[in-house]
């Protein structure tokens, strides 16, 4: 059972340091939308400040980037478990009850 908790535990953890990394990327995002746009116009207005202001745009892009593909590889999947995949989980069984359902003839509601 502790194996268990413990698998458990592994896959909480994952999981939060992707959402961490999803809350800091989209962070950086807003971060990069309110910067870039006001470096330019103050680039073009004459201003100094605005190459800062796009330099730290650019530097928030970059940490959007690193963050997003971190989280991405980090993501939980679905995985198989140990071992080799069920061999007959594709393959149809018949039903081990002879006695059929509404579908066949004469055995529905109202059948005489």
């Amino acid at each position: 059972m502790s194996g268990l908790m413990e698998d458990y535990e592994r896959a909480q953890r994952r999981t939060r340091g992707t959402r961490a990394r999803v809350v800091v990327a989209i962070a950086s995002a807003v971060g990069v939308w309110l910067t870039v746009p006001l470096g330019v116009i103050a680039v073009m207005s004459g201003e100094a400040a605005g190459w800062w202001l796009i330099a730290l745009g650019a530097a928030l892009l970059a940490v959007t980037v690193m963050a997003s593909v971190a989280a991405f590889r980090r993501r939980v999947t679905v995985v198989a478990e140990r071992g080799k995949a069920n061999p007959r989980f594709h393959e149809p069984q018949p039903s081990q009850n002879p006695v059929g359902g509404n579908s066949m003839i004469d055995s529905g509601i109202g059948a005489q």
